[in-house]
């Protein structure tokens, strides 16, 4: 079992059911590869990279930004401050409120380090914000890589994540669900191999918990599905086009009732 484990192009499964779940799975992936696809929907092509990729083992910051961009995923307004004049002028320029986010390898997840500073509303705010969050990164990574200070304008509807995980059997498989800071306590996530569909894209969305709420409740508008689902997949042909990319996470994706926006963005090769 260990040398066949070690063979390319070979499964291995320690149980005859999970030998044909696998089958199986694979049966109905071709399935879906071989029949026609429904309106205009074309699969992507793997020679279609727009750009080549850092040589960065994690890309955060401007960089994973940038590969989104490439792909019609929508972004958050925001500019990488080096200091905090520059801060305070881009936030003059999109208008407040404003976010600041660390941008860091080191600090891959943020809020967890209290990376992030919300609803920041004035300019006095926001230059007492900079220094607290480049003092913090400092003190708490010493020689750490700091590219500078994030500003984002502030958007606001409901958290979503999507991303991307590399199976080692079937390759990248596409995740969305439930997001923001009580992702890992919802456990609300749909998967499903790439390329996908629009139509796949909706099923995914409709497969969540929390769809209801995507479509609106108690008087409150619905978020704009549609944006969503043409993000799901534009990242689907992002994994196609790259397959050194072992995982993708975009969290959170704001959805509000016209369109929706990718917040923050870690790559890993």
């Amino acid at each position: 079992m260990e040398e066949l484990d070690r063979e390319p192009n070979v499964a291995c499964f320690n149980t005859m059911d999970e030998a044909i779940m696998g089958l199986a799975a694979t049966w109905r992936y071709r399935q879906f590869v071989e029949a026609p696809p429904p309106g205009d929907f074309s699969l992507p092509r793997p020679s279609s990279r727009p750009l080549p990729l850092p040589p960065e083992a994690v890309l955060v910051g401007e960089a994973a930004l940038k590969v989104l961009k490439a792909y019609d995923l929508p972004l958050v307004p925001g500019v990488l401050a080096a200091d905090v004049a520059g801060a305070a002028a881009a936030a003059m320029e999109m208008g407040y409120p404003v976010v600041l986010k660390i941008m860091s390898p080191e600090w891959v997840h943020k809020s967890d380090r209290g990376g992030v500073c919300l609803n920041v509303t004035t300019e006095a705010e926001l230059r007492q914000a900079y220094l607290d969050l480049t003092a913090r990164f400092r003190r708490r990574t010493p020689g750490g890589t700091l590219q500078g200070i994030l500003v984002q304008k502030q958007v606001h509807g409901v958290e979503l994540l999507m991303g991307l995980k590399r199976d080692p059997q079937f390759g990248p498989v596409l995740v969305a669900g439930a997001g923001g800071i009580y992702t890992e306590v919802l456990r609300d996530v749909a998967r499903a191999l790439v390329p996908i569909t629009p139509d796949q894209g909706a099923n995914m969305l409709q497969s969540l918990k929390i769809f209801p709420i995507l479509q609106g409740v108690r008087g409150q508008a619905g978020v704009d599905l549609e944006a969503l689902t043409t993000a799901l997949v534009n990242l689907s042909r992002l994994a196609v086009d790259y397959p050194e990319i072992r995982e993708l996470d975009l969290n959170p994706v704001v959805a509000a009732p016209q369109g929706c926006w990718c917040v923050d963005c870690r790559i890993v090769l």
